[in-house]
């Protein structure tokens, strides 16, 4: 089970520069009146995808730290 989706995962970030979908919550945090939280939460983001073997995270705006939209993406490094 877990090769499936490994092969849809490596098939999905293997388009270059292929767009991550945009933090759902983000809108959510936003509503429910705690914005202090989304720049930590865009932090995280940072850190956790290092994890990932043959990835590469790239983002240079962000809703939650003020900008107009999101633009990060992540890239296969083959």
């Amino acid at each position: 089970m877990l090769t499936i989706w490994r092969k849809k995962y490596w098939r999905f970030t293997s388009i270059p520069g292929i767009p991550s979908l945009i933090w759902a919550n983000f809108e959510k945090i936003m509503e429910i009146g705690y914005p202090e939280v989304a720049p930590v939460m865009c932090a995280i983001d940072q850190v956790y995808s290092t994890g990932y073997r043959g990835i590469a995270f790239k983002r240079t705006c962000s809703l939650a730290e003020g900008d107009e939209f999101c633009d990060y993406r992540y890239t296969r490094i083959r």
